[in-house]
């Protein structure tokens, strides 16, 4: 791993080539520049760190069952929405793998990216990320929910077991850990946010505890956990709302949801064994619940 942390540690652009047919995992595509493929449906984007055109080419010429659309070139900011930073979440704190010797600042209010490195002591144990190019940066809105509705639900008592359904980066199975000695099971239909999920909990030295696997979350509803984080989207989530989710779960949390797509949740609930216990909301905008079980009577 280079010196200061992270596979693509001073990555400025991304060089995207957007394909027709589903590309695979890219193994065939040789040298140090290749990110990985992520595949939407029939489509697949290859990611590069730098200029791979003749690269892209050849592979394709030995998939006749792929064809090149387009290719980018892109900020790696612009394709998080901003720069990884480093920022803390309740008592966590996140820190891009670059920056793993920091000294944080006292934000002047609420959350957010910190300024530069002051004489502080350096913080212990910082949750190190290296988010590629999958979801899980830390700058969104309901990550932020998520790891405030795990600390909840840590403080309330032991969780010895927990579910992360679309793990993206791994960000939140890595908080999990962080907050409590429980086994992990990260999921992931995407292979390349699982093999980043994977990188990122070797990174921070949680194998033992942290599984990232790729597959689907909704084949393991049935089974029991103390804890289910979905971060995920309102399509998929709707179809894991069944009573056979919520009869052998203590606590699940419900995110990624727009106002209208949390009132149908909300609604959807009404007919379950579970109950809305705390909700989270940023600016009306994005909406995070947690749920418990009902009390028979």
């Amino acid at each position: 791993m280079p010196e200061d942390g992270g596979r693509f540690p001073r990555l400025k652009d991304l060089y995207i080539y957007y394909v027709d047919g589903r590309a695979g995992t890219g193994e065939e595509i040789a040298g140090p520049h290749f990110m990985g493929n992520w595949e939407e449906e029939d489509v697949s984007f290859l990611f590069f760190s730098a200029p791979s055109r003749a690269l892209v080419d050849d592979f394709i010429e030995a998939r006749p069952d792929l064809s090149l659309i387009d290719e980018y070139r892109m900020p790696y900011e612009q394709w998080h929405g901003e720069a990884p930073s480093r920022f803390r979440a309740g008592s966590l704190w996140f820190v891009p793998a670059r920056f793993q010797d920091f000294r944080p600042q006292e934000p002047s209010a609420g959350h957010g990216p910190f300024p530069p490195v002051s004489s502080e002591p350096v913080l212990p144990d910082p949750i190190l990320m290296d988010p590629g190019v999958v979801f899980g940066a830390g700058n969104h809105a309901t990550t932020r929910d998520c790891v405030a509705a795990l600390e909840f639900v840590f403080r309330r008592g032991p969780v010895k077991t927990v579910l992360d359904m679309g793990t993206g980066s791994g960000i939140l199975s890595l908080a999990a850990r962080r907050l409590g000695r429980v086994r992990v099971l990260a999921l992931d239909l995407n292979f390349l946010a699982a093999a980043t999920a994977r990188d990122n909990i070797r990174l921070n030295h949680m194998e033992d505890r942290v599984l990232a696997v790729k597959g689907n979350a909704l084949d393991f509803t049935d089974f029991p956990f103390d804890l289910v984080v979905a971060n995920i989207h309102h399509d998929v989530m709707k179809d894991m709302m069944t009573p056979e989710f919520f009869s052998n779960k203590s606590y699940v949390i419900l995110s990624g949801l727009l106002k209208s797509q949390g009132r149908d949740i909300v609604q959807r609930l009404e007919g379950l064994p579970a109950k809305v216990e705390k909700r989270w909301s940023r600016d009306g905008v994005w909406h995070t619940f947690l749920t418990s079980p009902k009390k028979t009577d």
